[in-house]
């Protein structure tokens, strides 16, 4: 409607409504007692009044939903940045806790994203603390809790401190090449866990898992946070990792592959490739993240 209602002719229809109001009202009346006036004029006079009545609702109609789309197209983007990526997380451990606490960090877990999720569970190796690490929990731009985890820690605590410098990927972008990664395999969700861990050869790696309406998992996808690669996926592809990837063309010789395991693994192949061009949009250091203060 408010592409029909340009601001001119808004103007043309407030002027005539403000000419008509301003006619003269003694007239009107001799008119309606006039004796040769028959009924249909009456009739005809009391349906431009009721005219006039909806004009002046349709104007005010108009108005008020051209303020109500200014104000949502306004109000939108700050809702969809409320919430903290892991980035910005980290941010206010080294603001709170010193930035000694970033050599220290064992992992960054994140649940309900939609996409970023409203609290940041940040385990940090810490020997004076039971088990060796403890838990702190980042929302609102600041950390609300800390202390044991509440949860097990993805690997021990020594050897697996996170390497900072080799952090490329935010969450943000963890969640572009997820959501792309879903889409090319006509996977549906609705929200995402995040994790973000070292691997059995110590490189950073986000772990998204992909989440229904129904609150159950429906893919998960491995994603080398220096590089962006698609390393590996459970739910999608048939599983397909890299290495299944690199032996492919080779089974394919030997015929130990069918038609239909070949398009699943030229699938993941061509999503990998994909995400590799969508990495060098979102990538982002964290090092110049941190350092840009």
């Amino acid at each position: 409607m408010t592409g029909e209602f340009d601001g001119l002719s808004l103007h043309r229809l407030r002027q005539r409504l403000s000419t008509y109001l301003a006619r003269d009202q003694a007239w009107n009346t001799r008119l309606w007692h006039l004796p040769a006036i028959s009924e249909i004029t009456k009739t005809a006079i009391v349906t431009a009044k009721v005219i006039e009545l909806g004009l002046k609702q349709l104007f005010t109609f108009i108005t008020m939903w051209r303020s109500l789309v200014a104000l949502l197209l306004f109000v939108n983007p700050a809702l969809a940045q409320e919430h903290a990526t892991a980035y910005e997380a980290l941010r206010v451990v080294a603001r709170e806790s010193g930035r000694n606490a970033l050599h220290h960090i064992v992992s960054i877990t994140g649940v309900e994203g939609d996409p970023q999720p409203k609290k940041w569970n940040i385990v940090l190796e810490s020997p004076d603390a039971g088990g060796g690490v403890r838990e702190v929990v980042v929302h609102d731009g600041r950390i609300g809790s800390e202390g044991a985890p509440r949860g097990s820690v993805a690997g021990s605590a020594e050897g697996a401190t996170i390497d900072m410098a080799r952090l490329n990927l935010d969450s943000s972008g963890a969640y572009a090449l997820a959501s792309h990664t879903a889409q090319t395999s006509h996977t549906k969700f609705a929200t995402v866990d995040y994790t973000l861990r070292t691997d059995e050869r110590g490189e950073p790696v986000w772990i998204v898992t992909l989440v229904n309406k129904s609150s159950r998992p429906v893919g998960t996808i491995n994603i080398g946070a220096t590089r962006g690669t698609v390393r590996r996926t459970e739910g999608m592809f048939a599983g397909t990792t890299m290495e299944d990837v690199e032996t492919e063309y080779d089974a394919e010789e030997r015929g130990m592959l069918t038609g239909i395991e070949a398009r699943i693994k030229r699938a993941f192949h061509r999503t990998q490739e994909e995400a590799r061009g969508m990495f060098e949009r979102v990538k982002h250091s964290f090092s110049d993240f941190i350092n840009r203060e």
